[in-house]
């Protein structure tokens, strides 16, 4: 028998009218789990979002590793006919901004730009692609657009091709975007070689699906 709520009183003698009262009982702590801290999703991307793009029935490819100073500020769906294409726009809390690009069948390749970089996505085989960034080669094109631009290699998957874009391409598309800045080459390299499969099935087997 516990001893919380009784008084004890001493051989002989009558119960000890001045004894302290009982410590009260500590109340029972939540049961419930602390909701995720932000950015703990994988690319950052909520419950609700990872549903409109999975349920789109295809490989969905997101960063795996994204600064939590970067959020998803767009998500744009199509859905129709023969059509299948997803865009996920990521902003920096400093102006920065990135997409992840997908497109079914096989898009044609953009004009090439002045500078590249090397990547190796181990998603996509890990070899033979670039990050393209800078003003357009040619110079009909440099006339059209001045401007810099950033984007990589198509990465091709069984539902079609993948990609990351930057800000020159997503300032036409998302007016309310358009102070947005490119990310540096370099890390648009590393966010490229993270990308993964947004799905639950064992990461290893999704890593030999692709080519």
């Amino acid at each position: 028998m516990g001893l919380i709520g009784l008084v004890v009183a001493c051989k002989g003698l009558g119960p000890n009218p001045q004894a302290p009262s009982p410590p009260a009982l500590p109340l029972p702590e939540s049961t419930a789990p602390p909701p995720p801290p932000p950015g703990s999703f994988l690319g950052q991307l909520s419950p609700e979002q990872t549903n409109q793009l999975t349920s789109l029935g295809i490989e969905v490819v997101v960063p795996g590793v994204v600064s939590p100073d970067f959020k998803v500020v767009d998500l744009r769906v199509d859905h129709h006919d023969q059509a299948l294409g997803y865009m996920v726009v990521y902003r920096h809390r400093q102006g920065q901004c990135f997409a992840v690009e997908f497109a079914n069948g096989d898009p044609t390749p953009p004009p090439p730009t002045q500078s590249a970089l090397a990547m190796q996505p181990p998603l996509f085989g890990g070899q033979g692609y670039y990050l393209h960034y800078g003003k357009f080669k040619e110079t009909k094109m440099q006339s059209r657009f001045p401007g810099s631009n950033l984007y990589s290699d198509w990465l091709s998957g069984p539902s079609g091709a993948y990609r990351l874009v930057g800000a020159a391409y997503i300032r036409q598309l998302f007016p309310a975007l358009g102070s947005c800045q490119d990310v540096d080459p370099r890390e648009a390299v590393k966010l490229v070689e993270s990308f993964t499969l947004l799905t639950t099935a064992p990461m290893g087997d999704d890593l030999r699906s692709m080519p």
